[in-house]
Parts: C-alpha cells; sequence; structure tokens
C-alpha cells in the first residue's frame, strides 16, 4: 500500500501509464521477480528453523510477516499471526492476536543479522532484474514498492527511488518544495484569518430585528438561531476560504464589485427550523420543495441557507459554498465534476484542516462500481492516503476517468483521486495547475491532457 506524500509519486508514475508507455520484457520480468520471491520464501523458512527454540518467538512473527508478503496464502505463517479461514474462503485475523515477545536479545541480534543479509540479497537480485533500460518506468517503480514493503527504511532502496532525507523521513527532492507551497498556502491562510477575526464584528441591525446571533465581515453577512460562536466560525471560514480560492484560482470579483458567492448566510439547525424560516421570509414554493432533499441551499439574491443537523458541517458548508463559486467564476460554470470535489475540498482543507459534504452524491451515484469498496475516511489528514491506495490499486485508468466525468456520476474513489490530483497541481506543479484544469474543462481527452500539460 502507498502510504503518506509518496501519493504524489504514485501519481506521476500512474499519468506516464495515461500517455502510453508500455513495459518492456514484463513476462520476463515478471519471472525473474517471482523466482527471487521464492528463493526468498525459502531463506526466510530457513530463518524460521533457525529461530525455532531460541527463544525469539517475536522475532519469529516478524518472519512470518515477511512470508506472507511475498506468498499471501501461507497457510503456517496465517495460523502463526492468527488469521482463520472463513466460509467465503478470505482470511480474517483474530482480533485478540498479540505479537509475542523475543527474550534472548543474543539471538534475537544474531537472527536480525541473518535476517539483514537475506533481504539485502534480495534487494539487489531484484534491483538488478529492473536494471535494464527497456523496463518501463512504472514497472521498476513497482517492483521498488514491493522492496519497500519488506525493507521500508532501506537507504539504498530510498535513494533508487530519488528519495533524500528531510525532516527525519525520506521524500523525494520535488516533495520537499511541495511541502513547502503546502505550508505557505496555509501560513497564508492563518494569516487572513488572523485579520479577519480583528475585523468581525456584531450585526447591531439583524440583531435589532430578532436575529439571536448577527456578524457582519467585509461585503458578508451570517444571520442565524446556532450558537453565536458557531455563527461567527461560519463567517469567518467563508471569508478566508473566499480570499484562498481567489488567490489559488486567480478569480476577481465582476464589475460590480460584489464579492463572489453568497453575501449573506442563514444558519438553523435542521429541515424543520429551515422550512419555518422559509415560510417566515416567504421563499418560493421550489426553494421550500428542495429542502427536505439536501442540507444547504442557494437560495438567491446572494443568500444561502445552511441547515445541516451538525454545527461543525453548517460550518464547513458556508465555506464550501463561496469556494465553488469561486470555481464557477473561474471556469464560467463549466467546471468538471473533479474540480468542484478536488479542488473545492483541498482549498477547504488548507484552511480549515478539514473537509466539508461532497456535493456528489456518492452513497446513491448513477455509476456505482462493482466489488469497489472505497470509503472516504473520516480523518482529514487521510485523505491523501487513501487516494494513493485508489490509484495503486486502479491504475492510470482512476486517473483518466474522473477528468471528464460528470458530478452525479462519482464515486467515493473519484472523490479521493481528485483531491489527491487537486493537491498535486496546488504543491507540486502550481506553475500549470490553472491550465491543466483548463484543458480538462474544454473537453481534450485524459491522454492529450497528461501528455500535453503534465509529460
Amino acid at each position: 500500500m502507498v502510504t503518506g506524500i509518496r501519493w504524489a509519486t504514485t501519481l506521476c508514475v500512474l499519468v506516464v501509464g495515461l500517455v502510453g508507455a508500455q513495459p518492456a520484457g514484463a513476462d520476463e520480468l515478471d519471472q525473474a521477480i517471482r523466482k527471487q520471491e521464492k528463493r526468498l520464501a525459502a531463506d526466510l523458512r530457513g530463518l524460521l528453523k533457525w529461530a525455532a527454540g531460541k527463544d525469539v518467538s517475536g522475532f519469529r512473527h516478524e518472519l512470518y510477516a515477511l512470508v506472507l508478503e511475498v506468498q499471501p496464502t501461507h497457510r503456517s505463517a496465517r495460523k502463526a499471526l492468527g488469521y482463520r479461514k472463513t466460509p467465503d474462503g478470505s482470511w480474517e485475523r483474530d482480533t485478540g492476536y498479540k505479537a509475542p515477545k523475543s527474550w534472548n536479545l543474543g539471538n534475537l541480534e544474531k537472527g536480525r543479522a541473518k535476517l539483514s543479509g537475506i533481504l539485502a540479497a534480495h534487494r539487489d537480485a531484484v534491483l538488478e532484474a529492473v536494471a535494464d533500460t527497456g523496463v518501463a518506468t512504472d514497472r521498476r517503480a513497482q517492483a521498488i514498492e514491493g522492496l519497500l514493503a519488506l525493507m521500508p527504511d532501506d537507504p539504498k532502496l530510498r535513494e533508487e527511488r530519488g528519495e533524500v532525507r528531510f525532516e527525519g523521513r525520506w521524500v523525494l527532492p520535488e516533495t520537499i518544495a511541495s511541502l513547502k507551497r503546502r505550508r505557505e498556502i496555509r501560513d497564508r491562510a492563518a494569516s487572513l484569518r488572523a485579520t479577519a477575526e480583528k475585523s468581525i464584528r456584531e450585526d447591531s441591525e439583524a440583531l435589532g430585528v430578532g436575529w439571536p446571533s448577527a456578524y457582519v465581515l467585509g461585503d458578508r453577512n451570517v444571520v442565524g438561531y446556532v450558537a453565536d460562536d458557531e455563527a461567527h466560525d461560519a463567517l469567518v471560514a467563508a471569508s478566508v476560504c473566499a480570499a484562498v480560492a481567489s488567490e489559488v484560482l486567480k478569480t476577481t470579483p465582476r464589475n460590480d464589485k460584489r464579492p463572489i458567492g453568497p453575501r449573506l448566510f442563514i444558519l438553523v439547525d435542521g429541515d424543520e427550523a429551515a422550512l419555518s424560516v422559509a415560510r417566515k421570509n416567504g421563499y418560493s414554493e421550489k426553494v421550500i420543495s428542495e429542502i427536505p432533499l439536501v442540507s444547504a441551499l442557494a437560495i438567491g439574491g446572494g443568500r444561502s441557507l445552511i441547515y445541516s443537523t451538525r454545527p461543525e458541517r453548517r460550518i464547513m458548508s458556508s465555506a464550501r459554498y463561496v469556494i465553488d463559486a469561486h470555481i464557477h467564476r473561474r471556469f464560467s460554470g463549466h467546471e468538471r465534476g473533479w474540480l468542484t470535489e478536488g479542488v473545492g475540498q483541498r482549498i477547504l482543507w488548507y484552511v480549515e484542516s478539514d473537509h466539508g459534504n461532497s456535493f456528489a452524491n456518492i452513497d446513491q451515484t448513477e455509476r456505482l462500481q462493482e466489488n469497489d469498496e472505497t470509503r472516504v475516511p473520516d480523518d482529514p489528514n487521510g485523505w491523501l492516503r487513501a487516494a494513493a491506495d485508489v490509484l495503486a490499486a486502479q491504475g492510470s485508468k482512476a486517473l483518466g476517468r474522473v477528468l471528464t466525468i460528470r458530478l452525479n456520476a462519482m464515486t467515493a474513489a473519484d472523490v479521493l483521486v481528485s483531491y489527491g490530483l487537486a493537491a498535486f497541481l496546488f504543491e507540486a506543479r502550481p506553475d500549470l495547475a490553472l491550465d491543466f484544469m483548463q484543458a480538462t474543462v474544454d473537453g481534450h481527452d485524459a491522454a492529450t491532457i497528461a501528455r500535453e500539460q503534465l509529460g
């Protein structure tokens, strides 16, 4: 599994696949690697025999785990690590499994030295097999990923991938620039937030006509039947997201100078409260009929009615409406689904370290994929890792697909790939981010876009 910031590497590799690179001598290479894996498994089993009776049970379990990396169906290893086979043929681990300890430290040190030699020999043999200049970049990268599953901290493998040490971890040189760019955007958002916190004030006029909570910040207002701090935080989040979106998307107001997106946010708790506000204020029957279907509505006149039952979701929805308005302005209303979901959610993360509800109804998508159990993580910091996992599992077709599909055809996997692509463009390739986005809007095919913009 691809983890952490390695998602960018995965994306770059898959772009190569998208533009048509074909592995040379794939059959011979696969045979060579399988041969080495069989040899490695035999060496590990030999080391397991050596470790028997030497009071290093914990080390033996480490060896069993390595055996499963190259022979996933090895029964003895599965059994030793607490797995059992279920009626449907899959393996399930006992929830009570706990790895034992190794008590003989002398034997443990000897065993680790033997293991290092075995793994180093395997590494060198596989690297020699993929050293041929005819081996495709993506196939070589896959082989190195397989080795890293066995030796995640091996300096030689990290260097083979072109990585360098940065802040105590291995990263690609271009990742350093990406991390710095990410921090620049986040620091800018923090600076804008500090300014907004100083400028926001209570809206005495709205409070005077009966709104329990009301604030004004620049050209935007919020009113609502919600807690005072929620209304405050929603307006700050929306204002800061608007500023960040304007800077990264290079959007500007029209001649009338009105802000892009909603100018008034109305926050209430749940459908019934939203219906009450709608009827009291004479909203159209169309608006009233749509309230039970969603959790937020643009109701015209620069107003948005936000009524999720969760306060944090009402805050995020306010911010997402503003961001989406900037995306809509940038691409003249012709934005692709991946821009709405991927770019929108990534900008929100820069500001709030969180994500809002998907505009795509991914639980009832028009295009559910068979055997796709991908779910969007609850942890907002896990989205990039999840995006990388999708790319690693589905290949370049996942990237090509999201560039053209409609919003209501998106699955959770598509949302994650869109998000990873947005992060890659903003952080790794800000020089071409907007050109790439525009190319997808203009309807160029996926391979052409990748070739012309990322090639």
